[in-house]
């Protein structure tokens, strides 16, 4: 099966995708099968505010290719011409029909997890597979790893700090800090009578 273009050509595709604009290139690329070098999250969320989706930036600053979709409809189109992606995280912010989305997602394939986000903790998506607060991105991070594990290269993992010194001295070690040796408190303890003697 071929490879799939790196995070700029998804970058581009989604913007494509967005502006109602294909190229054919594009299009040649999208084939059904094709696997994808690092996990893929589909993301459907509104337009942000924003110039940058805060979502999408955590996701790709954790190192996972991300697809976003801004509206219910683009997020069907995506999931059909990208049937492998590995987990679909759903805003449920008002815009995105999470209900819908999710459930014709299962109905293809149960192998997709999907993650719904909420400011409200009260709102529900039935078909999710996880609920999440969308004001903790760690806890997102964190179950991305868990389901697709970490796709950081082991240059960009943070340094393994090693647990300290044990912290039992021997004898040697606490003469060698200039505590008194114990063949010199020995000898000083014979030498102490005989002092006090000739005193």
């Amino acid at each position: 099966m071929p490879g799939f273009p790196d995070g700029r050509f998804l970058a581009s595709l989604s913007y494509s995708l967005s502006s109602g604009h294909l190229r054919q290139n594009d299009a040649i690329l999208l084939h059904r099968n094709c696997r994808m070098a690092r996990p893929t999250i589909l993301v459907a969320e509104s337009e942000p505010g924003q110039a940058l989706s805060v979502l999408k930036l955590v996701l790709e600053s954790a190192k996972y290719n991300v697809l976003t979709a801004h509206s219910t409809g683009e997020a069907l189109d995506i999931f059909h011409m990208f049937p492998n992606v590995n987990v679909a995280v759903l805003v449920m912010d008002g815009v995105i029909d999470c209900e819908l989305v999710a459930r014709s997602i299962k109905q293809v394939t149960s192998k997709i997890s999907i993650i719904a986000t909420s400011a409200r903790i009260a709102q529900k998506c039935e078909n999710a597979d996880h609920i999440l607060c969308s004001h903790e991105p760690e806890t997102l991070i964190s179950l991305m790893r868990t389901l697709l594990g970490d796709p950081r290269s082991p240059v960009e993992l943070p340094p393994v700090i090693s647990p300290g010194p044990d912290r039992t001295r021997s004898n040697k070690d606490r003469s060698r800090s200039g505590a008194i040796r114990p063949n010199i408190a020995r000898g000083l303890k014979r030498s102490l009578p005989e002092l006090f003697r000739r005193v």
